[in-house]
């Protein structure tokens, strides 16, 4: 039975107030709101939408799912034209892709590009590490890295190996020259690259006879060349683009030497040795 208020004025007996201390009736009231609904299933939505996101991290993290990228098998200056043996695919989590980084199925698109920055072996290969076609080719100084200089070296049909170097090969430098004791022969620099042969720049297409090649050098080595070019003449020998090494300690050759018996000999000797290496496949 619901208490009475007696108080009334007109003496009838009317039920009092109900005292609600939780504030049920009023929330009850909001519940029947449509905002207060929507408000609740975008809250539900929004958790969902968060465990399905952090599902899909921790397979990433788990290695559920990887993404294919280019990265380079050797180091590879500026100024590098990329050739197939350069670059190789690589796997790695969605997490560890970066944007900028060239994807697997765009490998075909790379033989012949140049770059603008030199790369280390085995980094991935970023979009931006490409000389722009449109700007490679504006000026040899875009291709001159960072700390080197571009050094011009007279060359003909034979210091030139029969105009068959390419902007974008390796070589090495010897001096011949004389002196009071006779004509010497010496190395000057080893495993240079080449920028431009005549007009014709890294990544550009042509052939034909030249009387000059670029190459690129730090200055203490630019030095030696300058040097080199006013005492004697210049003869430019053409490596295998993925041979880097140096051979140590190569002497100072003389007429003398030549033309006596032992050092041909031992040279001999050593050619000997390697082609056996070669056939024998020994280790």
């Amino acid at each position: 039975m619901e208490p009475y208020d007696t108080n009334a004025t007109d003496g009838a007996a009317t039920p009092a107030p109900v005292e609600d201390p939780r504030g049920l009736q009023a929330m009850r009231a909001r519940l029947r709101e449509p905002r207060v609904w929507l408000a609740l299933l975008l809250a539900a939505t929004g958790a969902l939408l968060a465990g399905l996101r952090i599902a899909q991290l921790e397979a990433a993290l788990a290695g559920e799912g990887t993404v294919s990228v280019v990265m380079a098998t050797r180091a590879l200056p500026a100024g590098s034209a990329l050739q197939d043996g350069d670059l190789a695919i690589r796997t790695l989590p969605p997490l560890a892709v970066h944007p900028k980084m060239i994807r697997g199925d765009q490998l075909d698109l790379l033989p012949g590009q140049v770059l603008s920055e030199g790369v280390a072996e085995g980094e991935v290969l970023l979009w931006s590490a490409l000389a722009p076609e449109d700007e490679r080719w504006k000026s040899l100084s875009g291709l001159v890295p960072v700390g080197e200089r571009a050094v011009a070296v007279a060359v003909d049909s034979v210091g030139s190996v029969g105009y068959q170097i390419r902007p974008g090969d390796r070589i090495d430098m010897f001096l011949a020259t004389s002196r009071a004791s006779g004509r010497i022969v010496m190395p000057v620099l080893q495993n240079v690259s080449v920028l431009a042969t005549g007009d014709q720049l890294v990544g550009q297409s042509g052939s034909g006879p030249y009387n000059r090649i670029v190459v690129s050098l730090t200055p203490t080595e630019a030095e030696l060349m300058l040097l080199a070019q006013q005492v004697g003449r210049v003869h430019v020998l053409l490596r295998n683009r993925d041979d880097l090494g140096a051979a140590p300690d190569l002497p100072v050759l003389s007429e003398q030497q030549l033309l006596g018996s032992e050092v041909r000999q031992n040279v001999q000797r050593a050619r000997n040795r390697r082609v056996v290496h070669v056939i024998d496949g020994s280790g």
